[in-house]
């Protein structure tokens, strides 16, 4: 198990000892369908902290796991919990957890956004999402949704495959309500993470919810509908802004479009069995398959950042190549259970060259293939042999042929000096490279 796996984990356990105390002393703190639960069988124990562990992404930034996890309890337990002791001290155990990670993984300290929705009363598409987003100061990295699901048909199913937290409440009147109070007080005012919230609904009985957050110095926007219109109300200085919904664009979030993107990109170098894509390529692509500029998607999602940069920043998912700086710029995919580079399907020496088809893209093939490398090894020099083993393995060809075909010496050192965006040392008569 990772160090990522471990730490959820211990999040888990903490919170299931916290369920056990509760219920050996506040058992009607819970709501009734958990009050009979065998809180106290070891075997319920590790189902329960499996299936926790298992609603979460290793991927997940630890501020928002927190924050998701304790959302989680308010299915669980009624208001009251909330405001106990017991919470305040699990709250504590999740924090210190959370920064013994955070001391060998730092995270962001910027702060994140939460969207907090009745969905009983209003109903949000994507893009209003979206729009939720842009006029966010903060990251908008929490979704909770609160409502008695039996009586909403699908659209539990519909905002779970949207990233919401669930929060189920029972039938009656205002019970949403309390329910998006209580989230109040137990999430946002207990997590220095929470810098921001989204309130929608159309109920004015959150106004002490909303005077609440205030006061502890959190930017709040209350966010109604009217016909077609979206109203988000800054109820601090009662500012108000309307925006008509039938002209907001059908923008994907960035969670989905990097998946989207990265789709398009494959798709395009099988279609032209080449690995490196000129940016220019890949937004003409992307228009003619989706309708929209990869320009217009990251400005909106992103404003002031150029389609270049989603390249730039999102390393997690690109690799990009650059001959000199007026030169364009190369972009393929990284894949992290595989190289960044697609295998070729033939080892015919001729289609190998239909995809390095220049010595300019045998050069960016090298170094995008060290960049994978170093990335994949987390060190900065990377012996020569496994440059060219890997190679081999990409194009089933050795290196040393592809060097000489296009006249560029007979050894690979050689080569390897020749590329602007790499250095060398030798270890013990043995070369290594790196990234300059």
């Amino acid at each position: 198990m990772n160090q990522t796996s471990d730490l959820l984990v211990s999040m888990s356990e903490s919170i299931y000892q916290t369920l056990v105390e509760t219920h050996q002393h506040h058992p009607d703190w819970f709501q009734n369908k958990f009050k009979s639960y065998s809180w106290q069988n070891p075997e319920f124990k590790d189902k329960f902290i499996t299936r926790l562990v298992e609603k979460f992404s290793p991927t997940e930034e630890w501020d928002t796991v927190i924050l998701k996890l304790i959302a989680l309890l308010t299915n669980i337990f009624l208001p009251i919990f909330f405001k106990s002791q017991l919470f305040t001290r699990l709250i504590s155990k999740l924090n210190q957890l959370s920064s013994s990670h955070q001391n060998s993984s730092p995270l962001s300290d910027e702060g994140l956004a939460v969207l907090l929705l009745d969905a009983e009363n209003l109903s949000l598409e994507e893009k209003i999402e979206r729009l939720l987003e842009r006029l966010s100061s903060y990251p908008l990295k929490v979704k909770l949704a609160v409502a008695n699901w039996r009586s909403l048909g699908k659209k539990d199913e519909e905002l779970k495959q949207r990233g919401y937290v669930l929060i189920h409440v029972p039938s009656g009147k205002n019970n949403a309500d309390l329910e998006m109070i209580a989230l109040g007080d137990s999430v946002f005012l207990h997590s220095c993470l929470v810098k921001e919230v989204f309130v929608c609904s159309c109920d004015k009985d959150l106004d002490p919810l909303i005077k609440r957050l205030i006061q502890n110095d959190l930017i709040v926007h209350r966010v109604s509908r009217k016909a077609d219109e979206i109203v988000v109300v800054d109820p601090k200085t009662q500012k108000i802004h309307k925006y008509s919904i039938s002209s907001l664009p059908d923008i994907p979030s960035l969670q989905d479009f990097i998946p989207l993107l990265k789709k398009i990109i494959l798709e395009e170098q099988k279609k032209q069995e080449k690995q490196w894509l000129l940016l220019s390529e890949v937004s003409k692509v992307f228009k003619e398959k989706t309708g929209l500029h990869i320009s217009q998607i990251v400005n909106y999602l992103l404003p002031g950042k150029r389609a270049r940069d989603i390249f730039i920043e999102f390393k997690e998912d690109f690799v990009i190549h650059q001959i000199g700086e007026k030169s364009e710029l190369y972009v393929t995919v990284f894949e992290k259970e595989k190289s960044s580079v697609s295998p070729v399907e033939s080892a015919k020496i001729s289609e190998v060259f239909q995809v390095l088809s220049s010595q300019e893209l045998l050069k960016i093939a090298v170094v995008g293939i060290v960049k994978v490398l170093s990335e994949q090894s987390k060190q900065e020099y990377i012996p020569i042999a496994n440059v060219a083993s890997e190679f081999n393995k990409q194009y089933n060809l050795p290196i040393t042929k592809a060097i000489k075909t296009f006249q560029l010496g007979n050894k690979l050192i050689t080569f390897l000096k020749s590329c602007e965006q790499l250095k060398l040392k030798q270890k013990q008569k043995l070369y290594q490279v790196a990234l300059k």
